[in-house]
């Protein structure tokens, strides 16, 4: 899955891509750039007392509730 971020990650375009690859691949690079540069305040809200999460693109399910799964999945193992 990660695999089809790599063209926005190095800053190329996969050939045939779609319109909808297209402006994923620039979110993503946008992404990048704003997390290595500090601009903190264009990505999403950090989480803080209850679980949230963001995609990309259009997942075939809700990112937060994904993460609450994952959250659950592990609840009582320790993560140090």
């Amino acid at each position: 899955m990660h695999g089809s971020e790599l063209y926005a990650l190095v800053g190329q375009e996969k050939p045939g891509r779609s319109a909808e690859q297209a402006a994923r691949d620039t979110r993503i690079r946008d992404i990048v750039l704003d997390f290595a540069t500090g601009e903190q305040t264009r990505l999403w809200p950090a989480v803080m007392d209850r679980p949230t999460s963001e995609s990309v693109g259009n997942p075939p399910f809700d990112a937060t509730a994904h993460y609450q799964q994952a959250l659950e999945l592990w609840e009582g193992i320790e993560r140090p």
